[in-house]
C-alpha cells in the first residue's frame, strides 16, 4: 500500500516551487528586473539593487518610476508601469523580505508611483486598448457557420457561442 504522505526530494520541491508562477508572469518579472537594472546602470548606479539599503532602494525606485521610458524615449502606458512594479516586487520577494508597494519604508517611491500613474492618465497613457465589439453582420455570419453542419467540433463551438451570452 502506498504511503499517504509522499517524501519529496529537494529537487522535486524546488521544481514545484519554481513552476508556481505562469510562464508569462516569469517573463514579465524577468523583463521588469532587466529594465530596472538597465536604468540603474544608465544612472551610474550599482545594478545589484537587491543589496541596496532600504532608503537607497526607495530613492532608486522613485526615480525609476518617474524617469522610465521605452526604447523610443516615449512614456510607457500605465499598465506597463504597474506590471514592472509588480515584477520587481516578485523578484524582491525571492531575494529579501521587503514590500515596495506599501509601508513607511517606501513612502517616496509609493508617492512617485501614484504621481506618475496620475500623470500618465492625464497624458492619455492610462487607457487600455480594447478590441472593438463584433458587429451584428459578423455575428450573423458566425451563427450561420456554427449551425451549417453537424460536425462535433462545430457543436462544441456552438455551445460556447450560446454560453457567452449568459
Amino acid at each position: 500500500m502506498a504511503d499517504r504522505f509522499a517524501s519529496l526530494s529537494v529537487d522535486e520541491k524546488d521544481r514545484i516551487f519554481n513552476n508556481a508562477d505562469a510562464a508569462n508572469t516569469k517573463r514579465v518579472t524577468t523583463t521588469a528586473v532587466r529594465v530596472f537594472r538597465e536604468y540603474l546602470t544608465s544612472k551610474s548606479l550599482s545594478a545589484e539593487f537587491e543589496t541596496y539599503e532600504i532608503s537607497e532602494l526607495d530613492e532608486a525606485l522613485a526615480n525609476f518610476y518617474l524617469e522610465m521610458r521605452n526604447k523610443n524615449g516615449e512614456l510607457y502606458k500605465k499598465s506597463t508601469l504597474l506590471s514592472y512594479r509588480h515584477g520587481i516586487q516578485r523578484h524582491l520577494e525571492l531575494t529579501r523580505e521587503v514590500n515596495i508597494m506599501k509601508g513607511e519604508q517606501f513612502k517616496k517611491s509609493v508617492k512617485a508611483f501614484k504621481s506618475m500613474t496620475n500623470e500618465l492618465k492625464r497624458q492619455g497613457y492610462g487607457a487600455v486598448d480594447h478590441y472593438p465589439a463584433i458587429n451584428e453582420e459578423d455575428l450573423a455570419k458566425l451563427y450561420d457557420f456554427l449551425t451549417s453542419s453537424q460536425d462535433v467540433q462545430l457543436l462544441q463551438y456552438k455551445v460556447g457561442y450560446y454560453s457567452e451570452d449568459e
